[in-house]
């Protein structure tokens, strides 16, 4: 049964109608109020009935067009679609025609939001942080050029086109190195791609630092991610990154400076950028400088700041 309830979507529904019930029927008095995408239907009705500006915020791109890109890249490779229950399709459309406002954490997510018909005047952008005390750089151990990623090893996250541009490359004294646990489903691509690479599974939270800091460059090729916190994580480890434009690449990245960007699903462009790095280690080095620098400009410090400023220029504006 629990297998059943996770491919059909079910069990996400039941869990995300009935949190929503408990809070609304819990709900008190309040000038704004934040809800979960997909958690948050009911909730935003109540907050708005008592007189507060109910936001729903969406950790991916909008529904429908994380929908469209995951059937899309799973037909690429020849696997089962992903389950979308159509109810909690459903739940997250009405939130976003319901709600005051929609919060969104990159500007990959934002066009999105505004490509399906959503008025910008509706979006706020806040984009998320790192925590830079933790995410420190480490002295790298060795001089091996050390390919990094790092999270859930998914179609999603773009995993097979790295391996792809690394079978393009075939480096000498390289390595890839997965730092999480392979989705079933991608298993028989790992096996399929005719690339060698060491999966270290899960480690640790307070181990992830020492691990981006043993990397040369770090990999974020997401086909749809709604921001992707590995992407500071690395940097604020010193650590130059290599990000598809569906992240919080676009926003956080300088281009040259302290990573590249590359198109999704393009493992050509990868594969430039890491051969690239891989003849320029006088680049490689620079750009790990400012990877740092540039993460410190998103503590969570300046996140709350950003929010903070955020909810305050909403609560003085109101809704119309």
């Amino acid at each position: 049964m629990p297998s059943l309830m996770r491919s059909t979507g079910i069990g996400e529904y039941w869990k995300a109608t009935l949190f929503d019930r408990m809070v609304a029927n819990r709900l008190d008095g309040c000038d704004l109020f934040i809800g979960w995408a997909a958690f948050a239907r009911e909730s935003v009705r109540v907050a708005r009935s008592r007189g507060a500006i109910a936001c729903i915020e969406r950790g991916s791109a909008h529904i429908l067009t994380q929908k469209e890109l995951l059937f899309d890249e799973y037909d690429r490779w020849g696997l089962n679609r992903p389950c979308f229950h159509s109810g909690l399709v459903e739940r997250q459309l009405a939130e976003y025609e319901e709600a005051d406002f929609i919060i969104v954490q990159s500007s990959f997510a934002h066009r999105s939001f505004v490509d399906r018909g959503i008025v910008p005047e509706k979006l706020l952008k806040i984009l998320l942080g790192v925590d830079t005390r933790r995410f420190k750089p480490y002295p790298k151990q060795d001089n091996k050029f050390r390919i990094l990623f790092v999270g859930a090893i998914t179609v999603r996250k773009g995993v097979p086109h790295l391996l792809e541009a690394l079978r393009r490359l075939r480096l000498v004294n390289s390595e890839l190195v997965f730092v999480g646990a392979p989705d079933p489903e991608i298993q028989p691509l790992l096996r399929r791609r005719e690339v060698a690479y060491r999966l270290i599974g899960h480690v640790p939270h307070e181990s992830l630092p020492w691990w981006y800091s043993q990397a040369s460059v770090f990999v974020a090729p997401s086909v749809e991610d709604g921001f992707g916190q590995v992407v500071l994580e690395a940097m604020s480890c010193g650590v130059p990154v290599i990000a598809s434009t569906h992240s919080c690449g676009p926003d956080v990245i300088q281009e040259g400076v302290d990573g590249y960007l590359v198109p999704p699903g393009d493992a050509q462009a990868i594969a430039d950028q890491l051969a690239f790095l891989y003849e320029h280690r006088d680049r490689l080095w620079e750009m790990r400088g400012a990877a740092r620098r540039r993460a410190e400009q998103y503590s969570w410090e300046r996140y709350g700041e950003r929010a903070m400023d955020t909810f305050q220029r909403v609560l003085d504006r109101g809704v119309n």
